[in-house]
């Protein structure tokens, strides 16, 4: 029975060992069998799913030279690899001053007097970049606070209009000139990444400038610009255009195919009006788009329309006169419905057209009577306004540059002669405090007896104060204190406006302008690198102007100085989602002064009336 028991006993522990062999070499197989499958499951998805730095695998199964089943055209690796997707989402440093170089478009007889404005933004010694001039200047170049000179290429083979074609090349020159510095060895500067184009009269902020192109990779292709603020004139040119006035800016890789084909392009549109539209022309053959950035400010341009208005204000002093001409000039080819209008496709038709006045005479009865009693004056009619309201309610995007404020109203009153430039000076130099938050609105409400007061702040511009409650939505709209440029019409712009009532006393609200800007030192600014504070001083009323008699009229009549402190943006801001900075009030000095401090707002904190 012993035996027979162990036989059993042994038996039973060798099936035992045998099954748990078997059960080992079915999990080594499975296991073997899933490292397999994950393997192949593995090439076949990043064959078949390329990713960044997949190129090998990738060319498993696409051959190269052949077509794609829809007979569409080879895959180009090669151009893959050298284009700006190459890269993935690589990680790239910082955009500085030093990457970018500032062409400007300027003529040597005229520089002495424009050159203030190029003086307002320029920083010798940080910034790179060449005023481009038609010819060598007469006298001694102020080097030691503009940018150096060069002189353009001849440009009179590209047609009449050889100042544009001269002007379309900036750009290309600019590009052209680095690339020889750095053939050469003669500069030491970090790679150039921007090419950034300018008038004469462009004011740059150039911190808010590198902040935007900061957004955008500069090894891809980039033309960033802004259209006009007119809708006519967008019409008549391109809203893919960046008007040059406003400046753009060309990426690097754009930059050098723009230098390759820019003379092609001057000859195949050599009747264009502009140096901007011959580049947009160029760059949209390249299938570059115009990537639109709300800072860049055109604010009025000088389109053919307009040179032929004003030789005809030369003519006759009356405005409604010259606007009978328009209505029967079309400036493009006529339409079927404009068969009676005379064409003006070019600047050399206009000016010819604009000084002979029996063409003027000959288009209405109305003008053939006038021009019998009306004597010539050479009188410079203001056709373009006052750009108050465009900046006090600028987007929520940092402010690039400003242009033609020679041909508005100066932006603020007050200064040395009341000089355009020089109200333009006051607004530079609190930028320099903090230019990121230049011109960047805030609302808040200052609540007292019997009155509700909505204040908004333009920093380092303006402050409006209105004695009643305006809601946000209302504020953040600019007010209509301009006109279109072409038509004298109260639009249409590429933004909203709303109207400005100059009648009714109650209807008027309260404007202060900057008097004074400083880093705030004291204990709430937090120290000299974190907050400023700004001034402003109330606008004095035109003499015999009504006043209402309303309590919160009253009441506002007696505030005479608004001061903002506000903390100091960081450009890093620009990056992030944008959100409009909350603020709150407070009235001092017996209510002669309000105090207004701008800060973050909360989390879902709201501004209310």
């Amino acid at each position: 029975m012993q035996h027979k028991w162990k036989v059993v006993e042994g038996g039973a522990g060798a099936g035992a060992g045998g099954g748990g062999g078997d059960q080992r070499r079915r999990c080594v197989t499975a296991s073997l069998s899933m490292l397999i499958a994950a393997t192949l499951a593995f090439l076949a998805y990043v064959a078949f799913f390329p990713y960044d730095g997949a190129g090998g695998l990738y060319r498993w199964w696409r051959c190269e030279g052949c077509g794609d089943a829809a007979g569409g055209f080879a895959f180009d690796e090669a151009a893959m690899a050298q284009g700006p997707t190459a890269g993935g989402a690589r990680r790239r440093s910082p955009t500085t001053l030093s990457h970018i170089v500032f062409g400007v478009g300027a003529s040597a007889r005229t520089w002495d007097k424009r050159r203030g404005y190029a003086e307002l933004w320029w920083r010798p010694g940080e910034m790179r970049g060449h005023v481009w001039l038609d010819e060598q200047p007469v006298g001694p170049w102020p080097a030691a606070t503009c940018p150096p000179y060069r002189v353009s290429a001849d440009a009179s083979r590209f047609g009449d209009r050889a100042s544009a074609s001269r002007m379309a090349r900036i750009v290309a020159d600019s590009f052209l000139a680095v690339t020889a510095e750095m053939a050469n060895g003669t500069t030491d500067s970090p790679e150039a990444r921007w090419f950034v184009m300018g008038d004469d009269d462009t004011v740059f902020f150039p911190d808010n400038l590198v902040a935007v192109l900061n957004k955008y990779d500069h090894e891809e292709m980039y033309y960033v610009g802004a259209p006009s603020e007119s809708v006519e004139q967008d019409v008549m040119h391109s809203y893919g255009m960046a008007f040059g006035g406003g400046g753009f800016a060309v990426s690097y890789p754009a930059a050098a195919e723009l230098a390759k084909a820019i003379d092609g392009c001057l000859e195949r549109y050599r009747l264009f009006y502009g140096s901007d539209q011959r580049v947009q022309a160029c760059l949209s053959e390249l299938g570059v788009p115009l990537t639109r950035e709300p800072g860049f400010h055109q604010v009025n341009i000088h389109p053919h329309s307009n040179y032929f208005f004003h030789f005809t204000t030369k003519h006759y002093s009356d405005p409604n006169t010259a606007l009978t001409i328009l209505e029967n000039v079309s400036f493009n080819r006529p339409t079927s419905q404009e068969s009676g209008k005379v064409a003006i496709v070019n600047y050399s038709q206009t000016i010819s057209l604009a000084k002979n006045k029996n063409f003027l005479t000959n288009f209405s009865p109305l003008l053939q009577a006038k021009s019998s009693t009306q004597k010539r004056r050479n009188r410079k009619v203001d056709v373009r306004g006052d750009a108050y309201g465009m900046l006090a309610a600028h987007p929520l995007a940092p402010l690039v540059s400003l242009h033609h404020l020679d041909h508005i109203e100066p932006i603020s009153p007050g200064g040395q002669h009341g000089s355009p430039l020089d109200a333009a000076r006051r607004l530079v130099r609190a930028s320099r405090l903090d230019q990121a938050r230049s011109l960047q609105q805030a609302f808040c409400y200052q609540r007292g007896p019997r009155y509700t007061w909505s204040v908004s702040v333009s920093w380092g511009y303006t402050v409006q104060l209105y004695p009643w409650a305006v809601a946000p939505h209302e504020l953040e709209v600019p007010l209509r204190t301009f006109k279109t440029w072409r038509s004298w019409a109260d639009g249409p712009f590429v933004f909203n406006t709303r109207p400005l009532s100059r009648d009714d006393a109650c209807a008027q609200r309260a404007v202060f302008f900057l008097s004074a800007a400083r880093n705030d030192t004291s204990s709430r600014g937090r120290g000299r690198s974190r907050a400023t504070m700004t001034e402003y001083t109330r606008r004095v009323a035109k003499p015999g102007a009504k006043e209402c008699d309303r309590p919160s009229f009253l009441a506002a009549s007696t505030v005479h100085t608004v001061r903002v402190f506000a903390p100091k943006m960081s450009p890093n801001e620009w990056t992030r989602a944008p959100r409009r900075h909350c603020c709150s009030t407070k009235r001092t000095r017996f209510g002669t002064e309000l105090e207004v401090r701008i800060r973050y707002c909360g989390r879902g904190e709201l501004t209310t009336p």
